[in-house]
């Protein structure tokens, strides 16, 4: 077909696809059409989903396989060569330096393929690459504009300008306070609507008269080098509040603050500098909870709570707030808080704080009488606080060396103030002994006269079983450290040694099979039999290595998934699935696909799944001698059950608990020699299951039968894994 041709068809599917998706999928078919391809696959270049994928975007090159085989270096073409294609073209769509498409035909016959349609391929999808690119950009584009409108359209005045003051876009709240229609604002300059000090902007807020004659807060920010964002706040109402305010005559201990929705200050009194040593313009636009970390949320109103301001560059304030609803957001009044009530916040902060610690806290007065003790120590010795007040703390020890020690401590805190590390022992309500460790605190007055002890008492019982814990804690999480290196390196072992294992035995089975083809000379019968075992034992080998590298790679994280939507009645149609129903039918089995009809398409990797189910069958097959097979799938809630059946021999609880452990095999009595196989088939199959999300089990009693079951969920795993 001529270039002429493959382009006005293109220019004829372009404008009739509504959106990327769309075209895509006209690219594919007419790709299938123009170059005899059994499958045409597109899909966008970034972020490469594999190997294959990966190295066609760094090549930036066409790549041509006419002969597919189970050997090739990328996973990508050995699972095509496994779904039944011989021949792929993959071309790397290049556009403005970067790959937008990925375009691969693929084809069942050998050679299917020739220079020359690499050639107008490569031309082809580069024209569609450019397509595609410019309708992708045109829907993020429309995307993103939504995104402004949702977010830009709110009750609040705003408005998108240039530096200079030029009016970009705005909202239809700005119009609305202006009774402007958006092309008499669009192109206008900022100033025509606010008396604005300069005409080039800067960022802030600024205080503007309008033209209406209210007065505005206006808050500019930069959101790119050439454009700003104007935020409009109508203040009117805060300064007639400004105006009574400063007719009270201005108080020396409070201000007021008239604040947004969103705790934004939209207005201040003049006096806010003699108490926060800020002028009240540079408060205006921010935050009150970004000076003030400790507001708590207002669930009652009016609301009061002291609070501490830090307004940067070494200015604070301890503030005592009252804020009551009003129709434009809050009103706020901050006084300064006075000692009294600051000293009385402190104290029943201290009292929530000793009540919360794990540890006994008692204060005790000069002559050694208890004054309070907090909840631990309650609980600790068995004493209610009404039992303890008033009484000596020396009669709570339990035995002379305690009270030496208790002695001593008084004399070393009236020299030291503190004294700490005391081992003591506490008598208990109920008289037993309670070892604990003693710290003790000299209050003193204002004269600087002891006023009494603070006692901080710590169960040492506890302490000791927290630290072995720890202990245990600490051995257990190195054990398990030593434990999983070792695993790791297991595996790197077995897939070095396998790996190097495979080529040498590819040879093997090459040359052996060369011989008995008569390759280097004509063989007589018992020759070829005994070199037909040959063969037959190093396919067997062949198929245990590459279980094993198979398990190595999913144990260490090697594999990840190629995740698409799956047909599960399409599986049965898979060649593999085909010739494992033939040999059960061959066998005199029955073989039944059974897809319930409420049963949705998945999102899995189909390769995988077939993997899973070929494990699965096999076992079915090699295990039964008389009845049938049959694969069952159904929904589960967000999941799909796959079910595979059989009337064989049936699996005894001992060998049930091996089942999907590493090289395990049913007990030798129970099936005949040849029927023994690697005991990696299940462990492939339950690592495959759980890198989709899903789980895996056995139903089974000896002598009537199995049913292997497995889940997937319907939307894929949570964390979606691509093919890499």
């Amino acid at each position: 077909m001529q270039d002429s041709e493959l382009f006005a068809r293109l220019l004829e599917i372009a404008p009739r696809s509504s959106n990327s998706e769309e075209f895509l999928k006209a690219l594919q078919s007419e790709l299938v059409s123009f170059f005899n391809a059994d499958v045409v696959m597109a899909k966008p270049g970034q972020n490469p989903a594999s190997q294959f994928y990966e190295y066609l975007a760094n090549t930036k090159s066409p790549y041509l396989d006419n002969s597919l085989s189970n050997y090739s270096s990328f996973s990508e073409l050995v699972n095509y060569y496994n779904s039944g294609y011989k021949s792929c073209l993959s071309i790397p769509v290049v556009v403005d330096g970067k790959v937008a498409l990925i375009v691969s035909l693929l084809s069942k016959k050998e050679n299917a393929f020739s220079e020359e349609d690499v050639k107008n391929a490569e031309k082809f999808c580069t024209f569609s690459g450019y397509i595609f690119s410019s309708k992708a950009e045109r829907e993020r584009s429309i995307e993103l504009a939504q995104l402004f409108d949702a977010v830009f359209d709110n009750q609040l005045p705003q408005a998108v300008v240039k530096d200079n003051g030029q009016i970009v876009r705005t909202n239809k709240a700005f119009l609305e306070a202006f009774g402007k229609v958006q092309k008499e604002a669009e192109g206008q300059l900022l100033g025509s609507f606010f008396s604005l000090p300069k005409e080039k902007l800067d960022e802030g807020a600024v205080e503007a008269l309008a033209k209406n004659g209210d007065f505005f807060s206006v808050i500019i920010s930069r959101i790119r080098p050439t454009l700003l964002h104007v935020t409009a706040l109508n203040v009117t109402y805060a300064k007639r509040l400004e105006a009574i305010a400063d007719a009270m005559g201005g108080a020396e201990k409070e201000f007021y603050m008239l604040l947004d929705p969103q705790l934004a200050i939209l207005w201040c009194s003049s006096n806010a500098s003699r108490l926060v040593g800020l002028s009240p313009d540079a408060l205006l636009g921010k935050k009150l909870n970004v000076f003030a970390k400790d507001l708590s949320p207002c669930t009652a109103f009016p609301c009061q709570q002291t609070v501490n301001f830090d307004f940067g560059n070494g200015v604070s304030a301890t503030l005592r707030l009252v804020i009551q609803k009003s129709l434009v957001g809050y009103v706020c009044i901050a006084s300064d808080s006075s000692f009294e009530k600051y000293a009385n916040n402190i104290r029943s902060y201290l009292q929530r704080l000793s009540d919360a610690t794990s540890d006994g806290i008692l204060s005790i007065d000069s002559m050694g009488y208890v004054a309070s003790a907090n909840k631990q120590f309650e609980r600790l010795t068995g004493y209610s606080g009404e039992e303890l007040k008033g009484s000596l703390l020396s009669n709570l020890y339990a035995d002379e060396d305690s009270l030496k020690t208790f002695n001593t401590a008084i004399d070393l805190a009236n020299e030291r103030e503190i004294v700490d590390n005391l081992f003591v022992n506490f008598k208990t309500k109920s008289s037993e002994a309670l070892p604990c460790e003693q710290a003790m605190l000299r209050l003193v007055d204002e004269h600087n006269k002891t006023a009494g002890y603070l006692v901080v008492v710590k169960e040492l019982a506890t302490k000791r079983l927290i630290e072995k814990l720890e202990e245990d804690l600490e051995r257990a999480e190195k054990q398990a450290s030593n434990y999983k290196s070792e695993s790791d390196l297991k595996t790197q072992f077995i897939y070095n040694i396998s790996h190097d294992l495979k080529t040498p035995l590819t040879n093997i089975n090459g040359f052996a099979k060369l011989l008995s083809e008569g390759y280097f000379g004509e063989l007589n019968p018992e020759q070829k039999e005994h070199l037909g075992i040959i063969i037959s034992e190093a396919d067997r080998l062949m198929q245990l290595i590459q279980q094993m590298l198979d398990v190595a790679k999913l144990t260490s994280g090697r594999i990840k998934l190629d995740l698409q939507k799956v047909n599960i009645a399409d599986l049965s149609d898979n060649p593999s699935i085909k010739s494992l129903a033939e040999v059960a039918q061959k066998k005199g089995l029955a073989f039944e696909w059974i897809v319930d009809y409420n049963v949705p398409e998945i999102i899995a990797d189909p390769n995988r799944l077939i993997q899973v189910l070929v494990n699965l069958l096999s076992n079915a097959i090699k295990f039964t001698e008389h009845g049938g097979i049959k694969v069952h799938a159904l929904r589960k809630g967000k999941n799909v059950r796959i079910e595979v059946i059989d009337t064989g021999i049936g699996i005894s609880k001992e060998d049930k608990a091996k089942l999907f452990r590493k090289f395990s095999q049913l007990h030798k009595g129970l099936v005949k020699q040849e029927g023994s196989g690697t005991g990696l088939g299940l462990v492939i199959a339950k690592e495959i299951v759980n890198l989709h999300g899903g789980k895996i089990g056995v139903v089974s009693e000896l002598g009537k039968g199995s049913t292997f079951w497995f889940t997937i969920p319907i939307y894929g795993p949570k964390s979606k894994s691509k093919a890499s």
